[in-house]
C-alpha cells in the first residue's frame, strides 16, 4: 500500500499516478470517498477523499464506529492500493464535537495506514517527500 498525504489542493492524486506509473502500474480508477459506496471505496485499488469516507461512517454507524474495523475493511479486499487522504488536523480546532472527534479519527486511522503501508509520501505544492 502507498499512502499520500498532504493539504487540499496539493497535487497528491497526480502525484500518485505518477508514483505507480514509476512501479508500472497502469491507469488508475479512482474511487472517491464523498460519493462512493462503502462496499466499492473498499474494493477500490485507488482510494482518494478518505477523510469524506471516515466522516460518511462515523455518521452511519454513530456509536457503533471503530476505527480498527474501518481499516480493516479498508484494507482487506484490494490487491494494490494507493490510498490518497487530506490532512485535516491542522488549523482551528471545531467548537463542534462530532467534528472534534472526526479529525481524531481521521488521525488515529491515518497512523494507522502509515504504519501498514509499504510507502508513505507527503505533498505540497505538487512535490512529493517520502516519509516512509
Amino acid at each position: 500500500m502507498i499512502l499520500v498525504i498532504g493539504g487540499a489542493f496539493q497535487g497528491k492524486r497526480k502525484f500518485a499516478e505518477q508514483r505507480m506509473a514509476q512501479l508500472g502500474v497502469g491507469k488508475p480508477v479512482w474511487s472517491d470517498g464523498q460519493t462512493a459506496a462503502w462496499e466499492e471505496y473498499c474494493e477500490a485499488e485507488w482510494k482518494m477523499g478518505l477523510p469524506c469516507m471516515i466522516k460518511r461512517r462515523m455518521e452511519t454507524e454513530g456509536d457503533h464506529f471503530s476505527a480498527e474495523k474501518f481499516v480493516l475493511d479498508l484494507c482487506g479486499k484490494a490487491d494494490v492500493q494507493v490510498i490518497v487522504s487530506e490532512e485535516i488536523g491542522s488549523g482551528i480546532v471545531p467548537m463542534d464535537a462530532f467534528l472534534r472527534a472526526w479529525r481524531e479519527e481521521t488521525g488515529r486511522i491515518q497512523c494507522s495506514l502509515a504504519s501498514q503501508a509499504g510507502e508513505v509520501w507527503r505533498v505540497v505544492g505538487g512535490i512529493g517527500q517520502r516519509i516512509k
